[in-house]
């Protein structure tokens, strides 16, 4: 997966026939970036560099995946915990 990949960015407007090229970069994935994507868990982000005046990779494993009531427990500062909202009803 190590190599330079191209992004082509296009628009079409509306009653247009031909599309409209916007914006082409290419992302370089090294060969440390390409051995790391061998793993499922792992991705490669680009984020831009201004004084590179490009976009710079950065590779990051997956957060174990969470369940939506988990989410819900951090956003919600207190909890009464005679509701459990795992199970949708009161616990006595």
């Amino acid at each position: 997966m190590e190599g330079t990949y191209r992004i082509e960015i296009f628009a079409k407007l509306v009653d247009d026939k031909h599309n409209i090229l916007l914006f082409v970069h290419d992302l370089v994935i090294d060969s440390a970036g390409g051995k790391a994507l061998q793993d499922v868990e792992t991705g490669i982000y680009f984020d831009w560099g201004p004084d590179a005046g490009r976009y710079i990779s950065h590779v990051e494993r997956k957060s174990p995946r969470s369940e939506p009531w988990d989410l819900l427990e951090k956003l919600i500062p207190t909890r009464d915990p005679s509701t459990d909202i795992r199970q949708g009803e009161q616990q006595s």
